[in-house]
């Protein structure tokens, strides 16, 4: 489930959300289509995603092939929660109550992580991931969910490296083919 949430940036509502028809094991992305929002520490509601829509996540061929083997060892329903509860598969993993107090505050104190360590920490991995590989931002922004490309700027823009180097080549090579001697007199008579 963590590395799941890191590779996809999925927030925890949503991961938690997600039920094995929401999964196309061919294609190896999520549909996310709803989100568990914890009320108590007993009750939760489900919630269409953050921005109010559905979205498809990609996932790594490696993830699809991990998912894969869990769906052929459990045999889930289409129904079944990906990550069910400790009630079972009719419930979702309720993130206050089953996940963060029970799993993750005791695995990353047992890492040796900081207590301050979030799970919303994966999404940001993710985001710096992608930016570091240079995907575009607006893909960035759909696989994230995030409603508008202001959002992800705002968020992650500061993981973005000065690209002044990179707008001044980038003017250099688009000038350097008008700049040649013969179009220079053309432009210029």
């Amino acid at each position: 489930m963590v590395r799941f949430a890191a590779q996809t940036g999925l927030r925890a509502g949503e991961v938690c959300g997600l039920w094995w028809e929401n999964v196309d094991l061919m294609r190896g992305r999520v549909n996310v289509a709803e989100s568990i929002s914890a009320v108590s520490a007993d009750e939760f509601h489900v919630v269409p995603p953050k921005n109010g829509q559905s979205r498809w996540v990609s996932m790594t061929p490696d993830m699809t092939e991990e998912l894969r083997a869990v769906f052929e060892v459990r045999g889930p329903q289409p129904t079944d929660y990906m990550w069910p509860g400790d009630d079972g598969d009719d419930l979702p993993m309720h993130w206050g109550r089953d996940f963060y107090l029970r799993y993750w505050k005791r695995a990353a104190a047992r890492a040796g992580l900081p207590d301050s360590l979030r799970f919303d920490d994966l999404r940001h991995t993710c985001a710096a991931l992608l930016i570091a590989a240079n995907v575009p931002a607006k893909a960035i922004q759909v696989h994230l969910g995030h409603s508008s490309f202001k959002i992800t700027m705002d968020t992650y823009g500061h993981l973005y490296s000065d690209a002044t180097d990179l707008v001044s080549g980038a003017m250099a090579n688009a000038f350097a083919v008008s700049a040649e001697p013969s179009n220079v007199r053309q432009m210029w008579g």
